[in-house]
């Protein structure tokens, strides 16, 4: 059994690949970088690689993955490319194919999100991701797996994301610390749980259901509502403080839309929850974001 990793050095990726070494798995990984023991490999321009014969699964994570303001039409047709380029590229091998999507995929609601609600991206992003997805509906011959992430929190969590925003700005000395977005409900979970979600879709049998597209669609989240503020103040409360005047964050006016998911399907048929403790992560989000401000 041999594991690719596609996207292996980035934030999820490394986690991901952490995970398969804790349990003495085979694996190779693919990453633009190079770094973290991954191959060097531009998976929209190098020529791919020969996979591994005992290749058994791929978890794809490559791709544009925050979605900010300047997530824009080339990076949604990139995120496409990368996603049908590995498939491609995949022939006819019959492997498990775990695809990293998102919760962008679903319209707004304002209830928990289960896996057969309509999906309605409101954003660029979420476009790119649901597209990816009926790009896996193509590849019949493989065991497609598509895991729809709630967002994760954890040591080196991109920037240009509300909590990486609201650190950024505390290490500048900003104080008050200005949110760009309104307060509301958000499913987040520790990096390490969403890979090991991730290593389980990849390596393990499911019983989870195929959709008429013989996709197996799973939520990979907490299960549980936290307000943005709340998150946002548990992370800030673990960076050092040369003063002893309490930190300020001001969030505009109004509600955001909640983002939140149901796990029945992923705890019933995955067998998967969250054991790691997110104010742990959001803690050593901080303490690691502080550590590199001040080695530059």
């Amino acid at each position: 059994m041999s594991v690719l990793v596609v996207g292996a050095a980035g934030f999820l990726g490394r986690a991901v690949t952490t995970r398969l070494q804790q349990r003495g798995l085979a694996w190779s990984g693919w990453s633009r970088s190079g770094k973290h023991g991954t191959r060097k490999v531009d998976v929209l321009r190098d020529a791919l690689p020969a996979l591994p014969e005992d290749l058994s699964a791929v978890i794809h994570l490559a791709a544009h993955a925050v979605p900010h303001a300047s997530f824009g039409p080339r990076e949604a047709q990139e995120n496409e490319q990368l996603c049908a380029r590995v498939l491609q590229h995949l022939g006819l091998r019959r492997v498990r194919w775990v695809y990293a999507s998102s919760a962008h995929v679903y319209a707004p609601s304002d209830v928990p999100h289960h896996e057969t609600d309509s999906t309605a991206p409101p954003s660029l992003y979420g476009h790119s991701k649901l597209a990816c997805e009926r790009l896996c509906t193509t590849a019949m011959h493989l065991d497609r797996r598509i895991a729809r992430l709630f967002g994760s929190v954890g040591p080196g969590l991109p920037r240009g994301l509300m909590l990486t925003d609201a650190l950024e700005q505390a290490l500048s000395g900003c104080n008050p610390i200005r949110m760009r977005g309104p307060d509301g409900w958000r499913d987040l979970m520790a990096v390490d749980d969403a890979a090991e979600a991730l290593v389980r879709l990849a390596v393990e049998p499911t019983s989870l259901p195929e959709d008429d597209d013989g996709l197996r669609v799973v939520n990979v989240a907490s299960g549980q509502a936290r307000r943005s503020s709340e998150l946002v103040a548990t992370m800030c409360a673990a960076l050092p403080r040369s003063t002893a005047m309490p930190l300020a964050i001001d969030w505009p006016s109004g509600e955001a839309r909640p983002v939140l998911a149901s796990v029945e399907r992923c705890r019933n048929h995955l067998g998967f929850t969250p054991t790691a403790d997110l104010s742990e992560a959001l803690h050593a989000l901080a303490h690691h974001a502080h550590a590199v401000h001040h080695s530059q």
